[in-house]
C-alpha cells in the first residue's frame, strides 16, 4: 500500500484541502484499488490515515448496527 499527499483547490473552495491518495496492488488484480481521503487536516499523509483507520470504525458501527425501519440521527463535527 502506497500513499501520496497534495493540495486541491476545487473552484467553489475558499482553501485548499490535502488530498491523500491510496494505492493498493492485490495479487492476480490487473488494475490498482485506488482511493482518495479529502479533508482540511494537516500534517501529511501519515497522520489522516492513521485518524482515518483509527476512527473510522467507530463512526461506521453504530450505523451498521442500525436495525431497518429505524431512522438514523446525523451527527456533524464543529467546524
Amino acid at each position: 500500500m502506497k500513499y501520496h499527499d497534495f493540495q486541491y483547490q476545487a473552484a467553489t473552495w475558499e482553501k485548499p484541502r490535502l488530498v491523500v491518495a491510496k494505492v493498493e496492488w492485490h495479487k492476480d488484480e490487473l488494475f490498482p484499488r485506488v482511493g482518495f481521503i479529502v479533508t482540511n487536516m494537516g500534517g501529511g499523509a501519515a497522520p489522516v490515515v492513521w485518524f482515518y483507520v483509527e476512527w473510522s470504525g467507530a463512526f461506521l458501527m453504530p450505523i451498521q448496527a442500525q436495525t431497518p425501519g429505524r431512522s438514523l440521527r446525523c451527527a456533524s463535527t464543529p467546524r
